[in-house]
């Protein structure tokens, strides 16, 4: 099933193949894939620095899952506002909306 319109902020893949020498990187650096891209990898790059620094003093691993620290929490939220703040965009630069009555 051919894909009808390009969809903004889904990463495709480009498949191998006799035509596939162009960069799937250029794809992402085209401004009309994405609007202030530059700011949602900017936060996904403080959240992961954020958890290797957590890394340095807590192992991830089964005997930890108990810990627990502000550090620990603050980066679950940061995360989960960053996870909403894309699934927002990715709706809105895709022109999807709730359906009536939800």
């Amino acid at each position: 099933m051919p894909v009808a319109k390009p969809f903004h902020r889904n990463f495709r893949g480009i498949a191998d193949g006799p035509n596939s020498g162009y960069s799937s990187l250029a794809y992402i650096l085209d401004r009309d894939y994405a609007r202030d891209a530059e700011h949602y990898v900017r936060a996904l790059t403080l959240i992961q620095d954020d958890l290797r620094s957590i890394f340095e003093y807590v192992e991830p691993s089964a005997e930890c899952m108990s810990a627990y620290s502000f550090r620990i929490h603050s980066l679950f939220m940061r995360t989960c506002i960053e996870i909403e703040a894309n699934f927002k965009v990715i709706l809105a630069e895709n022109n999807c909306s709730a359906a009536a009555g939800n």
